[in-house]
């Protein structure tokens, strides 16, 4: 309600509401900067996991995202973590087993993996 007209600062809130478990309240407190915030990789980030966590899965910005983490997964191993809840998600075979590994090596994504039903 403070950040009118919506600024940059709701990538942050989102990302603590995320965090929290609240990703439907990340979704629509990232709506308002879409357009102007799509390019960001912070937004990419929470916006992926909102869209993720809802199985938004046909959603037109969500094979471009899970595509730009591929090509740069070497950068942040939050890009990995978003594959493998989308393989899981989607129920791909080894999927869990890859999970698995990049829980074992960031276990700081153990929240976030819990709050999407796959850890």
């Amino acid at each position: 309600e403070l950040d009118n007209p919506a600024s940059m600062l709701r990538i942050d809130c989102a990302a603590i509401l995320n965090d929290n478990g609240f990703m439907d309240f990340a979704y629509q407190t990232l709506l308002p900067i879409h357009d102007i915030a799509l390019e960001d990789t912070d937004f990419k980030s929470e916006w992926v996991f909102c869209l993720l966590a809802a199985h938004k899965f046909e959603h037109p910005d969500l094979k471009p995202i899970l595509t730009f983490f591929l090509q740069n997964i070497e950068n942040d191993p939050y890009y990995a973590f978003c594959l493998g809840a989308y393989r899981c998600l989607k129920g791909d075979e080894g999927a869990g087993e890859q999970m698995t590994s990049i829980l074992k090596d960031y276990p700081e994504f153990l929240e976030r993996a819990a709050h999407l039903g796959i850890a």
